[in-house]
């Protein structure tokens, strides 16, 4: 009688739940979404750009007269290959718009009014593509923008006060949408062209099946001026992240502009069920099949993948790897177990490197760490890991998300996340979290459990906080046998990572310490740029495949 009632139960919150996810996501697109688009078109972006670099804004403007002359061509495309219905339609539609616009023109500019009903007009207009503006039927796209130089000059935020106060601006000037709502839900691509970079996406497949989009920053910002061939280097990111989370912030700030002003050919890497990794020839992702991963298979198919396929867009022999935290450790196994990868990697950088790692911090979770994968499995399921996490940050507004993810931070780990600027935490966090497999976290709790950097264990077996036999031994990562130049850069109030260990397997490495550095730090921290990424690129200049160590960089503990 009591397992029916069990099963019931459970049924009914499964419904409930996907009651309540059906009606957010309703309410939020019927209503959270028009408000958003009025947000968009209503602000004015000119200040937004005053706080980025002198670079960065003309870049920013650049970039939106090129989507703007993209969707002038591609309108005209589909007004002359439309049928006669269709046409008919978008007359009406511009007609209406036009006719709102003259009701809105007559309407008085110096009541608090006239700023609620210029919101409703320009989001009409933004819903009609190819509509009149909202300055009264003008055309706000005047220029062509093949002179840039000009175009931006001749859109210069000139603006008259009323006798309220209120800031109105000229018919035909240009109105460029906020950054910060821009960015934030902006894709990888999008982020690299709007920093004013060239981007190329390229679509690597595994031998298992899986498509994984890898995405190319090719020279930097003033062309491929360097005589001899680039450098290729790839960045890996880490656990339940995306390729976003090393380009979402400024040029400056980030390590794959740093890295392409230098010289160098950048790749940005996704692994298997991420973002951008979604996809398989044989499975969807609604299946159990699709997300039957952890940290073997990407060693062992992801990272062999993609190093071959970007040696083979490029004439280089071999390619520099930098990981941050997982993806650190990832590059780790795939290098000790496969010497055919390991003479294609030529230096290796360790951001923050997850290998053996300690438990969390509250012990309540350590309950988790060393509960029997079956019981993992029937808590968080064998698919998808904490699929409701997107949908939380698509529905927050973005300063309660950025309280969570401190929050869960802090729980989770200790974290305090100071050393991340508060302005920039809504940007960083809104391309912080990527899907994940539950396996992954399996997985990376058996290594916690094991005190050992090992392969995923398959079988039952007793945890060691209750028995101390085990019936067998799971292979472990033989790390020591990397023979590349490797740079391990991590923080001393970073207490998840075991680097004691790690120094121990790796006493060659270069080392570098900045004490009051905790994990994420090393890739979103306000003064990452001045600390760390300096000495990656300099590692990454002086390596030498010939001579091991670096020349001009000992072994040893450095920092600041």
């Amino acid at each position: 009688m009591l397992r029916p009632l069990v099963w019931l139960f459970a049924g009914v919150v499964l419904v409930a739940e996907w009651w309540l996810h059906w009606v957010v996501s309703t309410l939020r697109w019927a209503l959270l979404t028009p408000l958003w688009r009025m947000e968009w078109v209503g602000s004015d972006g000119e200040e937004s750009l005053a706080a980025l670099p002198a670079e960065d804004a003309a870049a920013w403007r650049a970039y939106w007269l090129h989507r703007e002359r993209e969707r002038k061509a591609c309108l005209g495309a589909t007004e002359s290959a439309a049928t006669p219905w269709e046409r008919w339609w978008a007359g009406v539609w511009r007609r209406g718009t036009g006719w709102t616009g003259k009701w809105l023109h007559r309407a008085s500019g110096e009541t608090p009014s006239r700023q609620a009903l210029s919101h409703v007009q320009r989001w009409w207009a933004r819903l009609a593509p190819g509509s009149a503006s909202f300055c009264g039927g003008q055309d706000a796209s005047h220029s062509d923008g093949d002179n840039f130089a000009a175009d931006v000059s001749s859109r210069a935020p000139a603006r008259s006060a009323s006798s309220h106060g209120v800031q109105r601006r000229p018919c035909g000037q240009r109105r460029w949408p906020p950054v910060e709502s821009f960015l934030c839900e902006a894709n990888a691509r999008e982020l690299v062209e709007v920093r004013g970079y060239p981007c190329e996406e390229h679509v690597v497949e595994t031998e298992d099946g899986y498509l994984l989009t890898v995405f190319r920053i090719p020279h930097g910002r003033r062309g491929d001026d360097i005589p001899q061939a680039r450098r290729p280097v790839l960045l890996m990111p880490g656990f339940m992240e995306s390729c976003e989370i090393w380009v979402c912030r400024a040029s400056h700030l980030a390590l794959p502009f740093l890295l392409a002003e230098r010289g160098f050919d950048v790749w940005l890497a996704n692994l298997r069920g991420s973002k951008y990794g979604c996809y398989h020839r044989r499975y969807g992702t609604r299946t159990v099949q699709f997300w039957d991963f952890g940290l073997d298979e990407m060693a062992h198919h992801d990272i062999p993948a993609t190093v071959d396929y970007i040696l083979g867009c490029s004439d280089a022999k071999s390619v520099d790897y930098i990981g941050f935290s997982q993806g650190s450790g990832i590059g780790m196994a795939a290098l000790s177990r496969h010497p055919t990868v390991a003479d294609k990697v030529r230096s290796l950088v360790a951001l923050a490197p997850s290998t053996r790692v300690h438990g969390l911090r509250r012990s309540f979770m350590n309950t988790f760490v060393a509960a029997n994968p079956s019981t993992l499995y029937l808590l968080f399921g064998r698919r998808i890991l904490l699929p409701s996490s997107l949908f939380w940050r698509r529905v927050l507004p973005r300063d309660a998300f950025v309280w969570l993810m401190d929050t869960a931070c802090q729980l989770l780990f200790g974290w305090s996340m100071q050393n991340i600027a508060a302005s920039e935490k809504r940007l960083i966090y809104s391309h912080l979290y990527s899907y994940g497999s539950v396996k992954t976290m399996v997985h990376w709790f058996q290594v916690m459990d094991a005190a050992r950097f090992q392969m995923y264990d398959s079988r039952h077996r007793p945890s060691r906080y209750g028995a101390a036999y085990t019936a067998h031994q799971v292979p472990a990562y033989p790390i020591s046998q990397i023979r590349c130049p490797v740079a391990l850069f991590y923080g001393g109030s970073d207490p998840l990572i075991d680097m004691q260990w790690l120094i121990g397997e790796l006493p060659h490495a270069h080392q570098w310490r900045v004490d009051h550095y905790e994990h994420l730090d090393f890739q979103v921290a306000r003064d990452v740029h001045t600390r760390v990424f300096p000495h990656v690129i300099e590692f990454l200049e002086r390596v030498d495949v010939r001579e091991r160590p670096v020349d001009g960089i000992k072994p040893g503990i450095t920092g600041e």
